[in-house]
């Protein structure tokens, strides 16, 4: 392990030997600090915290196998070279980070939370990789100061990205080395605008999108062509459209848009053909139409439609065969019909159609031939037609026709007759519906 240790070091620093003062490079700070050598940096095996185990650094480069903590005094840890375990910096009142200048590789995670004076990462020029996670403030404690990451410009490996909370951060300029991201989450940035900086990734694992609230374009994610995992995209007030995943082609698990107000449009995800699990689209008051969706022909899990108050439309899904889980529309008010369904012959769960006010037939959905459980159709208080359902030939679970007040039951028996009451394997219920 140590021979290790030294191998990194001599590949991390090529600096002159001994402690070599230099000024800060953050402007606001006059002082000296210690450039060190750490081509002859010694092991420690052991966890540290600064400032309590402040005389551990004697201005000689120090290879940490174990996790570092620091609480206050950074300039007290400019010894780092290299860390094995984690680094966290929690809690202070420093400005920058300048102190850690000497640090080039962490092993474990790099956290930073509740620092609420940090403005800059300033310190971390050197820092070449990081082996876990960068955490940039977590859930419950963010760095409400933070408008600068541009001090990562030497980071080139990073397994993850979690930023959270950091109050004045515009865009990620500082990360335009790193071309590896496995998980990146960007959660309750208020000012954050957008992803410039991220130009060189290519593949995620997941990628979640969270409550920033002055977020506005995605560009900077241009060349993300493949998420192996989930998408979240919720909770942006102001994102008014996808144009900046317009690379997208491939997302191997869910993809959830929730709760963005301000979202019109999604043809910026036209270039997605599969989803390896559900498709969820809810409560997105001011989407209009699924346009954007129209590359899309299997849904490995379930498709929800729900509480999207300007949608008119579903049309953008008509390339969708096959749905593996269950199908849901609920609560879209201004939906005349299910108009967009038009290619899907297979859903592998139930098919429920609750709650479109506006809903006056089910015309889209005449290829549907199995539905794998229940049938519901409930509470469409416009609904009178059901002649594009005749095609179905079997229903894996119950029959639900409930509180549609306009639908007559020569539509419910004539559909009923269609399907054939022995291809239906649950209870059939029938009731509240138009005289």
């Amino acid at each position: 392990m140590i021979l290790w240790f030294t191998m990194i070091a001599l590949m991390a620093c090529d600096k002159p030997h001994g402690s070599v003062p230099s000024k800060a490079s953050d402007s606001s700070a006059e002082e000296l600090v210690w450039t060190i050598d750490c081509s002859t940096a010694s092991v420690f095996s052991g966890d540290i915290t600064f400032p309590m185990d402040r005389e551990i650094c004697q201005q000689e480069g120090l290879l940490i196998e174990g996790n570092v903590v620091i609480l206050d005094e950074l300039e007290a840890a400019n010894c780092l070279c290299s860390v094995s375990g984690d680094v966290v910096i929690q809690d202070t009142l420093a400005t920058s980070l300048q102190g850690l200048h000497n640090l080039s590789f962490v092993d474990g995670d790099f956290v930073l939370s509740g620092n609420e004076q940090l403005i800059s990462l300033t310190g971390l020029e050197a820092l070449e990789r990081v082996g876990g996670t960068l955490w940039l403030g977590n859930i419950s404690a963010g760095n409400q100061t933070l408008s600068s990451i541009a001090a990562l410009s030497s980071l080139t490996s990073v397994h993850s990205v979690a930023i959270f909370g950091a109050g004045e951060l515009q865009d990620l300029k500082g990360l335009e080395n790193v071309n590896s991201i496995s998980n990146l989450s960007i959660y309750g940035n208020a000012n954050l605008l957008n992803f410039v900086g991220l130009g060189a990734i290519t593949m995620l694992q997941d990628l979640v999108i969270d409550n920033n609230r002055q977020l506005i374009s995605l560009s900077g994610l241009d060349r993300v062509a493949t998420v192996t995992g989930n998408v979240r995209i919720a909770e942006n007030p102001s994102l008014v459209d996808f144009a900046g995943l317009s690379g997208l082609r491939e997302i191997g698990g869910r993809l959830s848009l929730h709760n963005n107000l301000s979202l019109a449009h999604i043809d910026g995800l036209r270039n997605v053909a599969s989803i390896g699990s559900n498709l969820e689209i809810t409560e997105n008051e001011s989407l209009i139409s699924l346009d954007g969706l129209q590359s899309i022909d299997f849904v490995g899990g379930a498709l929800f439609v729900i509480s999207n108050q300007a949608l008119q439309s579903l049309q953008g899904l008509h390339s969708v065969t096959q749905v593996v889980g269950s199908v849901g529309v609920v609560s879209n008010p201004q939906l005349r019909s299910v108009w967009g369904l038009n290619a899907l012959r297979n859903i592998g769960g139930y098919l429920t159609l609750k709650q479109n006010t506006s809903m006056e037939s089910t015309e889209g959905v005449e290829e549907v031939r199995e539905i794998g459980g229940k049938l519901s159709i409930e509470g469409n208080n416009s609904l009178v037609l059901l002649e594009s359902l005749h095609g179905v030939t079997r229903v894996g679970g119950a029959f639900e026709v409930v509180d549609n007040g306009l639908l007559q039951p020569s539509q419910i028996e004539s559909l009923l007759t269609a399907i054939g009451e022995q291809n239906i394997s649950g209870q059939i219920l029938i009731d509240g519906n138009g005289n």
